[in-house]
């Protein structure tokens, strides 16, 4: 029994962090933002072009296609 409670308190870690993450992106001003290839989801193998945060990493947005074409060119 020793093992799954060392791992039920590293998944109670890992949820108490992803929540503090989650705030931490909320008040983040994201003033510097990047287009980048991010998967949404474990399905999905082709990641789509994302505006995300320089400085927090979340997502931002979606970038219009004439974003998508001039960042493809450098």
């Amino acid at each position: 029994m020793e093992k799954k409670q060392h791992i039920d308190s590293l998944l109670l870690q890992i949820k108490d962090l992803e929540e503090e993450v989650k705030i931490l992106r909320d008040r983040c001003s994201h003033e510097k933002k990047t287009i980048r290839f991010v998967n949404q989801n474990s399905t999905h193998s082709n990641g789509l072009p994302k505006w995300v945060c320089d400085v927090c990493g979340g997502v931002t947005g979606t970038p219009a296609p004439y974003e998508v074409e001039e960042w493809l060119k450098t």
